[in-house]
């Protein structure tokens, strides 16, 4: 695969720009399959257009609008694949570039002594969401979905030793093209948020984070949920000369919660399916040592 961009910038004003882009990204690939029947192979060209617009209200405040096209690939072998290998019955291939479309409607602030915040409004429409299959560890193609949500981004230099971070977003997922009542996205949470203080100081840094993920359907018709988790970590390092000693504290509360759950069936050899959840649990607390050299 190989990919190119480009794009121009040309004032309007004095304070309004648009901004124009334009991807390319070539893929080519083969197939060679046990069944002869689901060999193939083809090169395959993707354009992506951009635009943006943005005005300056004043020194400190700018508002934007962008619009652009992307995509997420599948694998290869469901594009050339005609025979399903296990069964022997005909194979649904898929298509190899993914269409997706976005808007973004946003408001940039910098001022204050270092303070930068953004918030943008945003919808992203997708032709196929890819989703994870228990059965066989990979992702599988479904149905295409639609996003809608804020997100904020804040940074402050408190000082010339603090600093603050916020990154939040509350966004609403749906499949569309499906029934209201199956148009859930598994693991698809509604709010996310990272936030977090450090310090730094002659040789010392110390830190100290927080990261949030809101509930999430694991199932179309939300009948199982995934629960909200939220980690706290911290770390302290050291840095004299060339050397850095640090210390990492994972989970410092010892929160026990999932990192990721998915709900399928599952059956020992012998015995029958089972629908449930299966998931990763977050490491335990947990303390860390590094130390670094650089030459």
């Amino acid at each position: 695969s190989v990919g190119g961009f480009a794009d121009f910038e040309y004032r309007l004003t004095d304070d309004l720009r648009l901004t124009a882009g334009l991807r390319a990204d070539v893929y080519d690939f083969d197939v060679d399959a046990q069944l002869t029947q689901n060999s193939g192979g083809d090169t395959e060209i993707n354009w992506l257009p951009s635009f943006s617009l943005a005005y300056s209200v004043n020194d400190y405040v700018e508002v934007y609008a962008n619009w652009g096209q992307g995509f997420h690939s599948n694998d290869v072998r469901g594009v050339s694949i005609t025979t399903n290998p296990a069964s022997g019955d005909p194979a649904d291939s898929v298509d190899l570039f993914v269409r997706q479309e976005g808007v973004d409607l946003g408001l940039r602030f910098e001022g204050w002594g270092g303070m930068a915040v953004t918030l943008t409004y945003f919808w992203l429409e997708s032709d196929s969401e890819l989703l994870f299959a228990g059965d066989s560890g990979s992702t599988e193609p479904s149905d295409g979905s639609k996003r809608t949500g804020l997100e904020l981004n804040a940074f402050w230099n408190v000082d010339q030793n603090w600093a603050l971070d916020l990154v939040a977003s509350v966004v609403d997922s749906k499949f569309t093209g499906v029934p209201s009542g199956l148009s859930k996205i598994p693991n698809a949470h509604g709010q996310v948020l990272g936030a977090g203080v450090t310090y730094v100081s002659e040789g010392w840094q110390a830190s100290v984070r927080l990261r949030h993920f809101g509930d999430a359907p694991l199932v179309e018709d939300g009948r199982v949920e995934h629960d909200e988790t939220s980690l706290i970590n911290a770390r302290v390092a050291y840095e004299v000369g060339r050397w850095t000693f640090s210390a990492e504290l994972i989970n410092v509360f010892d929160a026990e919660d999932d990192d990721i759950a998915y709900f399928f069936e599952s059956a020992q050899r012998g015995e029958a399916g089972v629908e449930d959840v299966h998931f990763h649990p977050v490491d335990p607390f947990s303390v860390r040592f590094s130390m670094r050299h650089q030459f």
